[in-house]
């Protein structure tokens, strides 16, 4: 037993406190307690000591060091890869790795004999699981395990050793961690948490390479990128990543697959076929890879011959010879969508036109923007923006119709006849100073084209120009209509009412009784007109600030409105709003891995139905049937799917109840892909075993080096127990009788005084 101190400041520090406190203590308090009888002095002023020294003595943090009870033996652990990538023959010669690992500890076996001397030596098997390799039993050169679960089996084995003394961690393999959740923790933050803290360092051993053996063959699809919405009609392009190893020189084929699903039902996959060609599509591609270990990426593409959700695949046609043929193909799954709404926006640089470009990025919208400019001269605007059927939606915005000429305003007649929609908004140079009057789009205008063409220079007529910060607000009917439904019904007009106001607005009237007057300032100035022209609707917006809502916290607002505008425009504003949906995102899933299932109800307006019951199946591979338990989550109802161990297609259904009636039912599906975790890319990596030894603290050797860092650590102190088995510490100043003590004599000597009148 000894007594040691570890003070919280340096030694001199220490000191010259102590002096100052007891000098404080000795020049003041006897000139306080002079008038006491001599006893009672020296016990005060003995106290008062007493508490100064029990401070400075704190202040040293003395502990009493005795040998630990305890004499366990310290523990070195062995860890070693079994898992299928080992068995992967890249090795010197065409050995496995699993071989070369066996033949490192069969060369080093002395050394461990001469350790287990000193220490006790606990091995273990990983894959997906860990397996403990008893006295009498050795590692064998099997390698069958699915996974390799790295960070999962250091956390076991932190656990079945947790308190005893561990010196080390050496831990074999290739380095390549392929789990699947739960089992797919990252070594790095495990060996940081678990080993570094505690002090035990893993030591790491590689082996492998780059997968390819001498005899090595392999093709394969390892990724596939696809919008997980598209729109009918329109080419949707697919990217993938080709994988070949050994195939250098060699012509390869990749195609572009999409489902049949001819007289297939619902639960029922379909067979996999050719995408169609046409002009603008490219659905294969001929690969010449120029190395035997490269990754090419492979761009294809495929028009959607009907909506709904597709199934679609990239394949790598076989070639003779290859090892496996499993991981040539990839799929996935891709929702299109009828009628994606194509707008053709026309306007020069300003404010408005910069926020309104933000909601393209909305999946039902493509805004295609055309930048018009007037100096020095008009930009004059291509036909091919209104050949038949090429947009859904004309937006004029700040831009004279000289811009168009006669011959595009008459076709842009023509498409509003023909259904597309179209919306004028406020500006300088549109209405009557921009020239419209007297063409054939002032007949379709739901407001009166009031005077006469202006130059662009011109300034503003204040007859037609109201030049003064202005609130929006729907009017009766307004509030009934999609466009202007910002919240609740009964909160809407309120809603509308907070907005921050735009800078000002064309002074505009309607054509006649059938225009709609849907928004108006609260002096009642008309700013939103509609009139239905069957089958187009035409809609007028007198303002051009809407940017300005943006500007002041109101970013929803303004992207909702303009986004319902341009649907209501489009006759899309009812498309999507099933009134029970259901979703996987993801849409592609490992074997075993978690599935999160997303899915909700609305009712007829649109809004979410909060108090919905919903009643959830899933239909798998096999045919089995399963019903994971709905959950409320903050942001929707979610249930979790854990029965994906077979590969294939699983089917989602889902059934609301509202006030028990049911609601509607809504379909969804996702795949579990047939991958080969272990084999599918068995490359190693050497990076990941060198992150997880730095951050515990050890090193990463190669083989070849092991016998040197294990003598290495031999010489540095293994049979130094105490290093291991430390002796015990004892604190004298942090205990409940030391803080007692303190007390005890502060009090005592308060109570004296306060006896004595000095209190």
């Amino acid at each position: 037993m000894s007594l040691h101190f570890d003070p919280i400041w340096s030694w001199p520090v220490v000191g010259v406190v102590a002096v100052l406190l007891f000098g404080l203590v000795l020049l003041t308090y006897p000139q306080r307690v002079r008038h006491l009888p001599a006893g009672r002095r020296r016990m005060l002023l003995g106290l008062r000591l007493l508490a100064a020294l029990l401070l400075v003595v704190a202040a040293m943090q003395p502990v009493v060091r005795y040998p630990s009870e305890e004499d366990e033996d310290p523990v070195l652990v062995v860890l070693a890869d079994a898992s299928r990538s080992m068995g992967t023959p890249d090795g010197p010669g065409g050995v496995t790795r699993r071989e070369a690992l066996l033949a490192t500890l069969a060369e080093h076996d002395a050394v461990f004999r001469d350790l287990s001397d000193d220490l006790e030596i606990v091995r273990y098997d990983f894959g997906e699981e860990l397996k403990a390799i008893v006295e009498d039993e050795e590692f064998t050169a099997e390698s069958e395990a699915t996974r390799t679960a790295i960070g999962t089996a250091l956390e076991q084995v932190a656990d079945e050793l947790r308190g005893r003394p561990v010196l080390g961690v050496v831990l074999l393999g290739d380095g390549a961690q392929r789990a699947t959740p739960p089992d797919d923790a990252d070594p790095r933050d495990v060996a940081e948490r678990d080993y570094a803290v505690a002090g035990v360092p893993i030591y790491t051993v590689g082996y492998g390479g780059s997968g390819i053996g001498e005899n090595t063959f392999d093709l394969a699809i390892d990724e596939l990128l696809v919008n997980p919405v598209e729109f009918e009609k329109k080419v949707v392009p697919v990217q993938a990543r080709l994988r070949a190893l050994g195939a250098a020189g060699r012509e390869l084929r990749v195609r572009l697959l999409v489902e049949d699903r001819t007289g297939k039902r619902f639960g029922e996959s379909g067979e996999m076929k050719p995408a169609g060609a046409s002009r603008t599509t490219t659905p294969t591609a001929v690969i010449v890879p120029d190395s035997n270990d490269a990754t090419i990426p492979v761009e294809l593409s495929f028009v959607p011959s009907r909506t709904g959700e597709i199934k679609i695949g990239v394949e790598v046609e076989p070639v003779e010879g290859e090892l496996k043929t499993a991981n040539n193909e990839r799929q996935t799954i891709l929702t299109v969508r009828r009628g994606g709404v194509r707008i053709a926006y026309f306007d020069k640089l300003r404010p408005e036109m910069h926020f309104l470009k933000g909601v393209n990025t909305d999946e039902q919208i493509q805004l295609d923007f055309r930048l018009v400019r007037f100096f020095p001269n008009v930009t004059q605007l291509e036909a091919e923006f209104f050949e038949p059927g090429a947009y859904d939606v004309y937006m004029i915005g700040d831009v004279p119709a000289e811009a168009f000429g006669p011959e595009n305003l008459r076709r842009l007649a023509d498409r509003v006849r023909d259904g597309a929609g179209l919306l004028m908004t406020g500006g300088y140079h549109n209405f009557g100073p921009g020239g419209y009057g007297d063409t054939p789009i002032e007949r379709l205008l739901p407001v009166t084209i009031a005077g006469r063409k202006q130059p662009l220079d011109a300034a503003p007529d204040p007859r037609f120009h109201r030049q003064q910060p202005l609130r929006m607000v729907p009017t009766r009917r307004g509030l009934q209509n999609y466009v202007m439904r910002l919240d609740t019904p009964a909160n809407n007009e309120e809603h509308w009412r907070n907005l921050a106001p735009m800078e000002g607005a064309n002074l505009l009237e309607p054509r006649n009784e059938a225009v709609e007057v849907l928004a108006e300032t609260p002096d009642g100035i008309p700013l939103l007109f509609l009139q239905e022209l069957r089958p187009a609707r035409v809609m007028v917006f007198a303002a051009d600030t809407t940017y300005r809502w943006f500007l002041n916290g109101f970013e929803a607002d303004h992207q909702r409105f303009w986004r319902q505008m341009m649907l209501f425009l489009a006759r899309k504003e009812l498309e999507g709003d099933q009134l029970v949906w259901a979703t996987v995102e993801p849409r592609n899933f490992n074997p075993a891995q978690r599935v999160e299932l997303e899915f909700g109800a609305r009712d007829e307006e649109g809004a979410a139905i909060d108090g919905a019951k919903f009643e959830v199946e899933v239909l798998g591979p096999d045919g089995k049937k399963s019903n994971p338990t709905p959950r409320r989550r903050t942001d929707g109802d979610v249930a979790d799917f854990l029965e994906s161990n077979e590969p294939g297609d699983y089917w989602v259904t889902v059934r609301a109840e509202v006030e028990g009636e049911r609601h509607g039912t809504a379909t969804t599906r996702f795949i579990v892909d047939e991958r080969d975790l272990e084999l599918d890319n068995p490359a190693a990596d050497h990076g990941l075993l060198r992150e997880i030894s730095q951050s515990s603290g050890g090193s990463f050797v190669l083989p070849e080096e092991l016998g040197s860092q294990l003598k290495r650590l031999l010489e540095e102190g293994l049979q130094a127990r105490e290093a291991i088995n430390p002796p015990i510490a004892l604190p004298l100043w942090d205990r409940w009788w030391f803080l007692l003590l303190f007390v005890a004599v502060l009090s005592l000597e308060w109570l004296i005084r306060k006896r004595r009148g000095l209190v």
